[in-house]
């Protein structure tokens, strides 16, 4: 059975993120082996890596998020398996199991959102949870896409640019790739898409009220999209925030 690859990158680990890393350990009792990369074993790995872009590009990341999108994609290369977010909770391994396809005669699985709601796009690719058989050059293929969009005039925001949309627009211009992936649809997997995970909580705080929320689609893992990697604001900037949020509250209601 294929390996499953974690990434948990810097020192902090929440207990929801905790959570779901332990849930996937049911799976080693299937013949899984679980392979936890931190950011010592990533640097380490990387220092003899002969994928001479993974060293270039994991040094340009500007944030965990970016260095972990990287990482996936050259470990995958290196080692096959299947990757998961370290925010992503599984709830039945037996339905998991039934609604992916074979992973050992797999050249790829891809999770693909056809109800998506970002602009411009008529449906997306998730990098939070995929898999790859080793040597697949999609995963090379795309990290050269990776090295242009960092040389670009404009760096965008990281979603498009080693993120999910970054990974969609690359599919979209090799359809080569992305004839030879095995598609599975995002809520087969996640009992929530991304817009409903926003719509059911208020903050990434309150994510974990999805484990008591009324799944539709009885799908056997939620992914929180913690956005562990966005950078938190100061304490003062949030207070001020929230007394200017206040403030308006207060002009509204006269």
């Amino acid at each position: 059975m294929p390996l499953i690859h974690q990434i948990v990158l810097g020192t902090n680990v929440p207990p929801i993120n905790r959570q779901c890393l332990d849930s996937w350990r049911p799976l080693e009792r299937r013949g899984f082996t679980i392979v936890s990369w931190t950011s010592r074993s990533a640097e380490d790995y990387l220092a003899n890596c002969p994928i001479e872009e993974a060293r270039t590009l994991y040094k340009r990341a500007r944030n965990l998020g970016e260095a972990s999108d990287i990482l996936r994609m050259v470990i995958t290369y290196a080692h096959g398996g299947l990757y998961v977010d370290w925010d992503v909770l599984l709830l039945d391994p037996d339905k998991f199991l039934d609604v992916m396809p074979d992973l050992e005669r797999s050249n790829c699985v891809l999770l693909r959102d056809p109800h998506t709601t970002a602009p411009d796009f008529a449906c997306t690719y998730d990098n939070s949870l995929f898999y790859l058989r080793q040597g697949n050059t999609l995963a090379l293929d795309f990290l050269r896409d990776i090295e242009r969009n960092y040389s670009t005039a404009h760096v965008r925001d990281t979603p498009f640019v080693t993120g999910p949309l970054a990974l969609t627009r690359f599919l979209e211009s090799r359809p080569d790739h992305r004839n030879d992936c095995f598609l599975v649809d995002t809520l087969d997997v996640y009992s929530f898409d991304y817009e409903a995970v926003i719509e059911c909580t208020k903050t990434d705080s309150t994510r974990e009220i999805l484990k008591d929320h009324p799944r539709p689609s009885g799908a056997p893992a939620i992914h929180f999209w913690t956005h562990a990697w966005v950078p938190q604001r100061k304490w003062s900037r949030r207070l001020a925030d929230r007394i200017s949020r206040s403030f308006r509250m207060v002009i509204r209601a006269r």
